[in-house]
């Protein structure tokens, strides 16, 4: 990842950076921030970076990297349409239902946005995708493993597998350094 940003930087064309902030995490109280690079004509570069301690009074515990490639279609970065490719990595600690929930996930996905000019140094951008991840974790009951709650091993215990889901959805507030 930090390979990737520092080539990122060194081919900057026209040294046009964004600061960002996601208006959905915010929204629940997940502390967010991020950064797009423009690589070339219609080109940009985004990562982002969240985490969590508790989200609607859940104690739910997360950070998050997500980097994406974005092509803007109208052949300007950060203005109007843009396709992008995004992959995320995530370590987590979910207290949900019965079970706490402790591991990692990666995945990937497609994304597709637009970014609406509010003027020179601000914008508002909206985006939604759809992806795949891979999780292994460890799941508990009662702050037990659940294997040894559950000695015939019939179901859950230590989890993995895959699975389809939104790749990354939001609305976030741009500043443009130039």
């Amino acid at each position: 990842m930090l390979c990737l940003t520092a080539w990122c930087g060194q081919c900057l064309y026209a040294q046009k950076v964004a600061i960002k902030m996601d208006a959905a995490k915010a929204s629940m109280w997940m502390p967010n921030l991020g950064a797009e690079f423009a690589i070339g004509d219609s080109y940009s570069f985004d990562v982002s970076v969240f985490g969590s301690n508790k989200i609607w009074n859940q104690d739910w515990k997360m950070f998050a990297v997500q980097p994406e490639f974005r092509w803007w279609i109208s052949g300007r970065q950060m203005a109007r349409f843009y396709v992008g490719v995004t992959a995320i990595a995530m370590h987590y600690n979910i207290d949900y239902s019965k079970y706490e929930h402790k591991g990692d996930l990666a995945g990937g996905g497609l994304t597709f946005g637009y970014s609406w000019y509010i003027s020179p140094r601000w914008s508002v951008e909206a985006y939604g995708g759809f992806g795949a991840i891979a999780y292994k974790e460890n799941r508990y009951k009662n702050r037990k493993i659940y294997e040894d709650y559950n000695p015939e091993k019939k179901e859950y215990g230590n989890a993995s597998g895959c699975m389809l889901v939104p790749a990354k959805l939001g609305v976030s507030f741009s500043y443009i350094l130039k």
